[in-house]
């Protein structure tokens, strides 16, 4: 029966591994198995199967070309092989809150004299993908699966910056027609997926404010949109940006396909630090922010506002760090051959609050001493009867420098003040300036 529309009961979004033209699959190999006695290493990157050390063995997956995160290796190696597996490298994004994509063909006209409409439109530059998509904050995991640093010691934006986690291809799995994305199984011939080939994030966004879930905002361009269906077998939405072909092999000693199966979509995050997983979402009412001089704990005291942890009637927060990116392009090749950021990059945070009392301060000081500040917002585990609090998110900003202060007052509103600072994205081994994320994701504490 044809479908008369799509929900969002039946979608659900995921990411891949990074580079974005690699294998989606990992082999594992634990303690005490035989996988280390046959020679298979642990965290080597496979499809279908990977050929032993001789080279001539082929070691398959149960199921021939299926592939699922619960089969296991069975192996021609003196006899079959225990406690070897296939890990599926697609991470699901949870909390989704809303998922837009589209792409634009730029053309240009082809007109001759003697004509007066165009002979043609020809694609010259190359074709933009943009996929955007909300969620809420529950936890440091999603951040942790699109490429953030999350130990709170390393720059944020570190392994994005080194591309180390930068280029990565985005799911949209959507499953039958009244059917729960989450928990419905894997129903290959009632899936479709479409797929964001070699996406690069261009902005994070972080808010929250009174009587709303914090929640993140995501802006990712990509080089490929391909549309899928079945859960299996389908080649990835990667392309080689040197000649704009589709991955489809690679030349390795693993295996020479290259495609990705959708997992069933969960709950919650599997993984995680125990007790912090199952949280639906983190609440306004479990916020503090701190805003300090750089390098002390003077609580920000200028210009006739100060905003100090206690006594700070905090509305909203909102952090941005804008990663825009120019294509490279090169003759010879349909397609840029990367994205890469535009720098300086520019991280801002604005913050609003209700106004108290009017404090003492000075422009003229404000530009003779221009304080550097140090921004910390603390979200904590929602409270529960009898139970401790856990720092589940942090966001860290430091040596930010104000740009903007501005005060609003109006007939039945509460007088309220907007501040506005700003810094640039730091290099990947700088860790005095620019933003810090330190969060509970899979087995990594906050600090």
């Amino acid at each position: 029966m044809a479908r008369n529309r799509i929900i969002s009961q039946s979608e659900a979004l995921f990411v891949g591994p990074s580079p974005a033209t690699g294998f989606h699959y990992t082999l594992t190999t634990g303690s005490g198995d035989n996988g280390a006695f046959h020679g298979l290493p642990s965290g080597i990157p496979v499809n279908h199967g990977y050929y032993a050390p001789d080279g001539t063995t082929e070691i398959n997956l149960k199921g021939g070309n299926t592939l699922s995160p619960s089969q296991t290796l069975s192996g021609f190696i003196g006899g079959a092989i225990s406690g070897v597996g296939i890990r599926n490298d697609l991470t699901q994004i949870h909390r989704v809150q809303g998922i837009s994509h589209d792409l634009t063909l730029n053309r240009t006209d082809v007109n001759q004299f003697g004509q007066l409409a165009r002979l043609s439109a020809e694609i010259l530059s190359t074709p933009t993908v943009t996929l955007n998509f909300s969620y809420l904050l529950a936890n440091a995991a999603n951040e942790a699966a699109l490429g953030f640093n999350i130990n709170g010691t390393s720059a944020a934006l570190a392994s994005i910056l080194n591309n180390t986690e930068d280029e990565k291809n985005y799911f949209i799995k959507t499953v039958a027609d009244g059917v729960d994305a989450i928990g419905g199984g894997v129903d290959d011939t009632n899936t479709d997926v479409i797929g964001i080939g070699n996406g690069f994030i261009t902005s994070y966004t972080s808010e929250a404010s009174v009587g709303s879930f914090p929640t993140v905002n995501v802006t990712v361009e990509g080089l490929n949109k391909e549309f899928f269906t079945g859960a299996s077998g389908n080649f990835i939405p990667g392309i080689n940006p040197a000649d704009g072909t589709r991955v489809t092999n690679a030349t390795n000693n693993f295996n020479n396909e290259v495609e990705f199966s959708m997992p069933e979509a969960t709950e919650n995050v599997s993984g995680i630090t125990t007790g912090v997983a199952n949280i639906s979402a983190l609440r306004p009412g479990d916020i503090t922010l701190t805003l300090t001089k750089a390098g002390t704990s003077t609580a920000y005291d200028a210009l006739g506002a100060k905003i100090e942890d206690a006594n700070a009637k905090i509305q909203s927060y909102n952090i941005t760090a804008n990663l825009s990116r120019t294509p490279i392009e090169k003759l010879g090749s349909k397609f840029a051959f990367a994205r890469e950021i535009d720098f300086p990059a520019p991280l801002t945070i604005s913050i609003d609050a209700l106004a108290d009392d009017i404090r003492t301060g000075s422009l003229i000081d404000r530009v003779n001493c221009d304080d550097e500040y140090d921004i910390e917002i603390n979200i904590k585990s929602p409270s529960s009867c009898g139970g401790t609090q856990q720092d589940v998110m942090k966001y860290i900003l430091k040596q930010m420098t104000l740009d903007s202060q501005s005060y609003t007052s109006s007939i039945g509103a509460n007088k309220s003040v907007t501040i506005d600072f700003s810094a640039q994205i730091q290099g990947p081994n700088q860790t005095g300036i620019g933003l810090f994320i330190s969060g509970k994701g899979f087995d990594t504490e906050a600090a």
